[in-house]
């Protein structure tokens, strides 16, 4: 019996009590160190607290503001972390959510319930009043945290990993760099290759073998169930940064987690489409994508709609548990004064408004299965010369109701396109379009719609950004000083290599970290030289008191780099990533270079530099910066995923790349690359030995984009990411 049937079964776990009262929790805390946490809440800042509920007092707590957008509103949510001891239920953390931006109070406890309910493992939710040094601070809904505990408190492997989708952009898209957009909240450190595996077979598979790989990777009814639930909610947020994604490596199942559900039908509408997976300036997410692409499990999502009608997503199921929690927080809503609801009558209004969305919403969404033009997929470019000619080409779309479907072409500068267009074709026939590229190098935005003459609907994937260049050159995040030590004290810099034959102009490019707003941008007329370095640095004067080169030194960035891990991105100036690294301050990434004086050196340029395995950090060496690495003694192999292959250089450009693999045994191994629709464009057999094998691949891959490696053994399948620069 699977994990789904079993949660159904427990459906009593998941009803709501209408007798029980709200909970009050006391805190008790230094004032003015409350105020500063306050006044710098974008800061994680703990402070000292005390904590009591129920006659039962915990001295040894901290308080911090947690959230991501709304840290920046008058009210604000709160963690509560239990150094010593644990909470009633076991907890050693709390979430309190503040709410604002839902005027109801009843959209996140309302859909963590229904998920439940629905048989989807999901956090608990219920609400409490909070008192602050002995007075009325306000109402907040406790959230259970997705941890260790949540996992065992419902027989799931809290060993196994799980990831939070941190940033948004976290899709399970081609554009998601794990290290960067996600955050490991459970298992063994393996550096998120589970997930990056993930990623890459879930845009790999054709689409005629994506039932399939549903069914080898996920519980398909948990699957089914989610996208069902996720589109009765009317979740419009879900896909690009409010879930986890857990792994029970065991099984080697994944599941998805939900989280942050404030914002449902009173926010997005009763009428959000059910096509569309995330919004306009972040990726598509290929899980909801592919999923309703497919006949079969469309079939099963449509059905799994009219049951979830028929039993709990219906006014009679639905209206008692409102007016009850209405009953209970009522006046504890017309206390809290911080709040951005300005009457009760305002509340009310908003309720009924929310109890209309719940009336309409699955007759809609069942309409727009019915009659919208099915999802269909468009064929992705990433890098092309101006003034060129740029041929698109996407699969077909159907009616359901047997309308003419034509397309129309969209064109811009921005992710916004219907705001920022530059070209706009319709009625396109055919499933490709031609166009010129603009003179004017930079980045660009394109998609392609379905209409059929009543409804337009984006195909996946809405968010194509397109380079247009003449050239990016491939420059190399060569060495990293993160943390000095305190006897060599350079503050942060990063080395970058040219291995390139001519000389690169970087005027224009920039430097971020893994905070968007952190971006230094380089000097006009600033070069580098071909089989040269340069040294980018946050304080240039504290590194040219101790450093001598000849290289070029350029600051100040005006960040530094995290000592526990963080990205270094290096962008070229029409805004295409040029090359990253997303390094950690614990294995398998070295652990020298955490303040010890060695900085993190690439083994060798012409390696994977995402690889933690291809960095060392070399005893009483200051680093090389302006100079060649130090080598040491050779390539360490990597302790976890070894036998992942590996491309070089990577981005990559011309006819011809290096792969990279260990093999266990001498065997027969057949080697395939598939474009970014999952189309073959290369294959041959060959056989690896025993050990580290180095191959060249030399073949036109003609268009530039993101590929995928595929190496197929008689007993396993391996596979990883090529960015192709074209050539």
């Amino acid at each position: 019996m699977n994990r789904f049937i079993i949660t159904l079964f427990s459906f009593v776990l998941a009803t709501y009590d209408a007798t029980a009262q709200i909970k009050e929790l006391y805190l008790t805390c230094d004032q003015s160190s409350f105020a500063h946490i306050y006044a710098n809440y974008e800061q994680d800042i703990y402070i000292d607290a005390t904590l009591e509920f129920n006659g039962t007092i915990w001295n040894d707590v901290s308080i911090r503001i947690r959230g991501d957008g709304s840290r920046q509103y008058p009210k604000k949510s709160l963690k509560l972390k239990f150094n010593s001891g644990a909470y009633i239920d076991g907890r050693t953390s709390l979430n309190l959510n503040a709410e604002w931006e839902d005027p109801t109070y009843l959209q996140q406890f309302l859909a963590s319930l229904l998920m439940r309910q629905s048989g989807q493992q999901c956090f608990t939710s219920e609400h409490v009043r909070l008192y602050l040094n002995g007075d009325f601070f306000g109402l907040y809904l406790l959230n259970e945290a997705v941890d260790e505990r949540f996992l065992m408190a419902r027989g799931m492997d809290s060993n196994s990993t799980t990831y939070k989708a941190a940033l948004d952009g976290s899709s399970l898209s081609i554009f998601d760099q794990p290290q960067y957009h996600w955050e490991q909240k459970t298992g063994p450190d393996i550096n998120m290759a589970d997930l990056q595996d993930l990623i890459d077979d879930m845009n790999l598979v054709p689409q005629s073998e994506y039932a399939a790989f549903i069914d080898q990777t996920f519980v398909r009814e948990e699957v089914v169930n989610m996208i069902a639930m996720n589109e009765l909610l009317a979740l419009g947020s879900t896909y690009y940064h409010n879930y986890f994604m857990h792994h029970d490596l065991d099984s080697d199942k994944w599941i998805m987690l939900p989280w942050d559900l404030d914002k449902t039908l009173l926010y997005y509408g009763f009428g959000h489409p059910y096509h569309r997976s995330s919004r306009v300036w972040e990726p598509d997410n290929p899980y909801h994508e592919k999923a309703i692409h497919d006949n079969g499990i469309l079939s099963e999502f449509r059905a799994r709609i009219e049951a979830l009608e028929a039993s709990i997503f219906n006014l009679s199921h639905i209206q008692p548990i409102i007016d009850s929690v209405q009953n209970q927080i009522s006046s504890s809503v017309a206390e809290d004064e911080t709040d951005d609801v300005p009457d009760i009558g305002y509340w009310n209004t908003k309720i009924e408004s929310y109890k209309n969305h719940f009336s309409q919403r699955a007759n809609h969404l069942l309409g727009q299965i019915d009659e919208y033009p099915r999802n269909f997929t468009v064929e992705r470019v990433h890098v092309f010369e101006p003034n060129a000619q740029l041929e698109l080409h996407w699969t077909p779309s159907i009616s359901p109701v047997l309308r003419p479907v034509t397309y129309r072409f969209v064109f811009g500068d921005d992710p916004n396109l219907e705001a920022n267009q530059l070209i706009v074709e319709e009625n396109i026939s055919d499933t490709l379009f031609s166009f010129y590229t603009p003179s004017v190098e930079g980045q660009y935005f394109y998609k392609i719609q379905a209409y059929d003459g009543v409804n337009l609907v984006d195909g996946f994937d809405s968010y194509n950004p397109i380079i247009i260049t003449n050239n990016i050159p491939e420059l190399v995040i060569n060495e990293i000083n993160y943390n000095s030590s305190p006897q060599f004290d350079t503050q942060d810099w990063i080395e970058i290599y040219n291995p390139l034959n001519y000389q690169v102009s970087l005027e224009g490019w920039t430097l971020k970290d893994d905070q968007n707003d952190h971006v230094f941008t380089f000097p006009a007329e600033l070069t580098i030289n071909p089989d040269s370095y340069l040294i980018v640095t946050r304080d240039e004067l504290a590194f040219n008191s101790l450093v001598s080169t000849t290289s070029t030194v350029v600051g100040n960035i005006g960040f530094g780099f995290g000592n526990s891990g963080d990205a270094v991105r290096l962008f070229h100036s029409t805004g295409g990533l040029v090359d990253e690294v997303n390094y950690l301050d614990d294995s398998p990434w070295p652990l020298n270079a955490d303040g010890n004086g060695p900085t993190l050196e690439l083994l060798s340029p012409t390696l994977n530099n995402a690889e933690p395995t291809n960095w060392q950090a070399w005893e009483n060496r200051n680093g090389t910066p302006g100079a060649v690495n130090f080598d040491g003694v050779g390539i360490a192999e990597s302790t976890a995923y070894a036998n992942r292959p590996l491309i070089f250089p990577n981005p990559s450009s011309g006819n011809s790349f290096g792969l990279r693999f260990n093999s266990e045994k001498q065997q027969q191994m057949e080697i395939e690359i598939f474009n970014s629709v999952g189309d073959l464009v290369f294959s041959e057999k060959t056989v690896f030995n025993s050990g580290t094998n180095l191959n060249m691949i030399t073949h036109d891959l003609s268009t530039a984009g993101v590929y995928w490696c595929r190496l197929t053994t008689a007993t396993s399948t391996h596979s990883c990411k090529l960015n192709f620069l074209g050539k």
